[in-house]
């Protein structure tokens, strides 16, 4: 009788990362399905700055137990594809577990950057049918275009699996995440009226010169309270000088140069899980 491979292991492993993932989101105060978190704002009138600013009031610092999380949640994943591999493995040796250590050590989910390997067969064919690496080919990095590659795209299984991939990091080195801040500011129209105070200058937008100069700051890496987001320039004529602006900003998890962890970890995530749907 055909060996039946057994998704048991491989889907739980998946729903193991999937609650680490969980636990990650809780403690950053990162919603699903979103992938950052609105940071709080204050801003007044600095007599010494000469200008109304825009201010952190608070910020969510990354901590060593997300790395954790973030590391456990990367190798569940991995084991998931690899205990996929496993069971393709069985069916492939009918089902007869492999006993000699070189054979044991090289079977697992193949993560193949040139297609050459692929059609080589040099990562899978004594490890598992034709049939079932056909399956596992619309899965793998090559997959991505030239112009993608030239654009910094990565495949997410070659960031997870990979040689410099996250499983490995975490294994041999350490993860070091941080929170990274994006942010948008907005004049109400162009014709911000202010209160108790005047505009210190005007900007040329588009052949208008009446729209209020400011400056913006994106904070970069671990950015802390009383950070200036934004700066408006003005001369103040009474008591409460104020303009209004609509200011939004937003901080996320970090790893490597721009890596998005929790988008990252969810994307991965579905990808596993539509590998191992595939075999069902």
């Amino acid at each position: 009788m055909p060996y039946t491979i057994d998704l048991t292991s491989a889907r739980a492993k998946l729903d193991r990362a999937r609650v680490h993932i969980k636990t990650l989101r809780s403690d950053a105060g990162i919603e699903a399905p979103t992938y950052a978190v609105s940071v709080p704002l204050r801003w007044q009138y600095e007599p010494e700055n000469r200008a109304l600013i825009w201010r952190i009031e608070s910020v969510v610092q990354a901590s060593q137990y997300w790395s954790l999380l973030v590391g456990d949640a990367a190798h569940n994943l991995r084991c998931a594809l690899d205990h996929l591999a496993w069971q393709l493995a069985l069916k492939h040796f009918d089902p007869v577990e492999p006993s000699d250590e070189w054979t044991i050590k090289k079977i697992k989910f193949p993560v193949v950057l040139d297609i050459n390997d692929w059609n080589s067969g040099k990562y899978w064919k004594n490890f598992m049918d034709a049939d079932d690496a056909a399956k596992l080919k619309d899965f793998q990095p090559f997959n991505l275009s030239a112009s993608q590659r030239a654009n910094g795209d990565y495949h997410p299984f070659e960031l997870l699996g990979g040689f410099r991939g996250i499983d490995n990091v975490d294994k041999h080195r350490s993860i070091h995440l941080t929170i990274c801040c994006m942010h948008e500011t907005y004049l109400h129209g162009s014709s911000v009226a202010p209160i108790d105070c005047e505009f210190a200058a005007y900007m040329v937008v588009g052949g208008n010169a009446n729209i209020p100069w400011y400056d913006q700051t994106i904070p970069g890496d671990s950015p802390q309270a009383g950070d200036e987001v934004l700066r408006v320039p003005v001369i103040v004529t009474g008591p409460n000088p104020q303009v209004y602006f609509e200011t939004s900003l937003t901080v996320f998890i970090k790893f490597w140069e721009t890596l998005n962890v929790l988008g990252f970890l969810d994307t991965v995530a579905e990808g596993v899980r539509q590998v191992i749907e595939r075999f069902a």
